[in-house]
């Protein structure tokens, strides 16, 4: 929460002092102001009198900013006098000053009991305990507390009003913080840090409604307030980040680097948004500042290293990915990614092991899986790469039969199916599985009937286990969908020859070469028919 701090900063002096010397000052120790004294009583003992003593001694104290001392004047005030609410507040309010909350709502809630004080006072003890509940992980009784104080009030008490709309903010009830957060805006017009903390509250409520026009209304609100604050500008350009304007928030980002050169979050920040525009470079360089600054960091190395794989600095990449590695040893992205890598310098091994490594972290990690099976075919381990395509078929089957999958994502499962299969299928067919080829062939044209490289190579594997009859139809359709399309001509004229139709393949050859004028394949096939006949 942004404003944790600033709830202790708003209980000033002046909300209380002024108003408790007036309640509690003897004739015989009157203050130097103004302030008119309350005569002792009559029949004043010296219990009475050493207790007015202490507490006027520790107002006194609080006044010279002597904590220690206050403290110690107001617990003796209170050991002395038990029914003193007025020292109860203010012991409370010391102890609230040295951040020791459950001390302080002891004597808060004490002074709370007793109920004897000036109505005057009332408010400030409500807003008081507020503050010891929202350090005491008592958020609701916190609200409570800020919303009596309010009503209390006699007049608008904007401490607390401030107090409540952040702690509602904590909760994450936006909606409810924005109302008081407006009527805010009318308070203390000329406080230039107040109203920044008002118009940052407003956007921290607006960003969380997605209402990125009045977020960044009031982020820019802020910025006018604090010009030279980089993180009220860092907020801004974030805020921007998550409206889309990544453009915009590039340049509020350098703006903050321009207040404060090795700002953490905005080389962070910086690196992620020309990422997201695919400037590896751009990229690299701020990433590169930030892990000098925070190299303990997983995410900053994570993001460097793929700035590097993209710019096919593979070295530095994997570099990057071993700090990485290093930090987060779970994480199967990056096993991935080193795979990855080794797999395209062709070190066929060291691929297997990460994205096996990879796959034991997280067994539906597809990407792992279809690198997996790539790596495989490219070293001719058919039967390997095949398993790995079928585990991630039977994985697509799954998620599409689990209940409330959206009509989104069955669509995009589809897709990824059809994609493996059509590997799955090339597997098979360059491995002369041509009954597993045809079969898979068939699968992908139920769902894209249309699909000329699926039909082409149904042909190819019928014509391989001899079915002709079905292989010619398929390549007249191929022909009927693309006239031009030479290889299928080819194809169609290699069939009918299978079938004994030679008149027929020839006149296929023919077309081919004139789709495609020195076919040397289609050349060769209609020559040596033609001399064959």
């Amino acid at each position: 929460m942004k404003k944790t701090a600033t709830l202790l900063a708003i209980l000033t002096a002046t909300h209380i002092f002024p108003l408790a010397l007036q309640a509690q000052t003897t004739a015989d120790e009157a203050p130097a102001d103004d302030t008119a004294p309350i005569k002792a009583p009559a029949k004043e003992g010296a219990t009475n009198r050493q207790a007015i003593q202490a507490y006027n001694a520790g107002v006194a104290a609080i006044n010279k900013n002597d904590l220690l001392e206050a403290a110690r004047q107001f617990e003796k005030a209170v050991t002395l006098s038990p029914t003193d609410a007025g020292a109860q507040m203010f012991l409370g309010y010391v102890r609230l000053r040295q951040d020791k909350y459950s001390e302080a709502l002891t004597s808060l809630e004490a002074a709370k009991k007793l109920g004897s004080l000036d109505a005057k006072l009332q408010p400030v003890l409500y807003n008081n305990l507020g503050i010891a509940y929202a350090n005491s992980d008592r958020a609701d009784d916190a609200l409570e507390a800020y919303e009596q104080a309010i009503k209390l009030s006699k007049q608008e008490y904007t401490d607390a009003r401030f107090n409540l709309a952040f702690a509602l903010l904590a909760q994450k009830k936006t909606k409810d913080a924005v109302p008081h957060l407006l009527k805010l805006r009318g308070q203390r017009p000329t406080d230039k840090s107040f109203q920044a903390s008002i118009y940052d509250g407003l956007a921290e409520a607006y960003e969380a409604e997605e209402d990125w026009a009045k977020a960044l209304g009031a982020y820019n609100e802020v910025i006018k307030y604090n010009p030279n604050d980089p993180t009220a500008r860092f907020n801004f350009a974030l805020s921007l980040s998550k409206a889309g304007r990544v453009n915009d928030a590039i340049v509020q980002a350098k703006e903050v680097l321009k207040l404060r050169a090795n700002h953490e979050p905005s080389l962070l920040l910086l690196g992620d948004l020309y990422s997201r525009q695919t400037k590896w470079k751009e990229a690299k360089g701020f990433l590169t500042r930030y892990v000098k600054a925070k190299p303990s960091e997983f995410s900053a190395w994570f993001s460097l290293a793929v700035a590097h794989d993209y710019l096919s600095e593979f070295d530095p990449a994997l570099t990057a990915y071993a700090k990485a590695e290093a930090i987060t040893p779970d994480d199967p992205s990056v096993k991935n990614n080193i795979g990855r890598i080794h797999f395209k310098r062709k070190k066929y091994p060291n691929a297997i092991t990460k994205l096996r490594e990879a796959l034991e972290l997280d067994k539906d990690f597809e990407d792992a899986r279809i690198n997996l099976a790539l790596v495989f075919a490219a070293q001719e381990k058919w039967d390997d790469a095949n398993q790995e395509w079928n585990t991630y078929l039977d994985g697509i089957r799954a998620r599409l039969q689990t209940a409330g999958v959206s009509a989104e994502e069955k669509t995009s499962l589809k897709a990824r199916a059809l994609s493996a299969r059509g590997a799955l299928a090339e597997n098979y067919l360059k491995s002369a599985k041509y009954p597993n080829a045809a079969n898979e062939y068939r699968a992908i044209l139920v769902e894209t009937p249309k699909n000329l490289d699926a039909m082409s190579n149904l042909g190819l594997a019928l014509y391989h286990i001899k079915n002709y009859e079905e292989a010619t139809k398929i390549y007249r359709d191929v022909i009927r969908l693309d006239p031009k399309n030479a290889i299928a001509q080819n194809n169609l004229g290699v069939v009918l020859e299978a079938r004994g139709l030679r008149e027929e393949a020839v006149a296929a050859y023919q077309q081919a070469i004139k789709l495609k004028p020195g076919y040397e394949e289609a050349i060769k096939n209609r020559d040596r028919l033609t001399r064959a006949t």
